[in-house]
């Protein structure tokens, strides 16, 4: 995570970094330029890019001892290699935040198919008690819940069964429908 963070760090920080060292060359503030150069060769180094912060430190160098002339002859490559480590960084960034959406939304379905069985084996209960009032009142709470697919068939089939007052067609389906939910079908 810590990595990450650095990660986007640098890469929020290197389009202005990038603006800086062309201005700041192009005004000759040399000074200016070192700064900016000491901390993207800070960056690169923090995150094990040392060809890239071994370069970064001699344009440091270059514009704390005001060589003009190596500055003006390197700027641009400076600059695209900088570019270049930042769209890689990008395309890190995107793969992570990709894989923590899909991580979240795991979670989230396996919160909601937590919901959902708890719901179908409390009616399961409900049914082998013969406690229908708290069977009407499941099928409230599932009126709430977003029904999976692969068991939307079944539940408005237990609706019916419900109201022929078939309770034992109802445990059936309520099993398989546990089942199904059991050996991880997506909800």
């Amino acid at each position: 995570d810590n990595y990450l963070k650095i990660l986007q760090i640098m890469y929020k920080a290197s389009t202005t970094q990038i603006k800086q060292l062309k201005e700041y060359h192009k005004h000759k503030a040399y000074r200016d330029y070192a700064i900016v150069a000491h901390g993207i060769k800070g960056s690169c180094r923090n995150i094990g890019a040392n060809d890239l912060g071994d370069l970064a430190f001699a344009h440091e160098m270059a514009g704390k001892e005001l060589k003009e002339n190596f500055i003006s002859e390197h700027v641009e490559e400076f600059c695209e290699n900088f570019a270049a480590l930042c769209r890689e960084i990008e395309k890190v960034l995107e793969v992570f935040q990709l894989q923590n959406k899909e991580k979240k939304d795991k979670k989230e379905n396996g919160e909601k198919d937590s919901l959902l069985l708890s719901c179908l084996s409390e009616m399961k209960v409900d049914i082998d008690s013969f406690d229908f009032a708290s069977v009407s009142k499941q099928f409230r709470i599932l009126d709430d819940m977003k029904i999976p697919e692969i068991i939307k068939d079944s539940v408005d089939e237990l609706r019916k069964q419900n109201d022929a007052l078939e309770y034992e067609k109802m445990g059936e389906i309520l099993n398989n429908c546990i089942e199904k939910i059991q050996r991880g079908h997506p909800c």
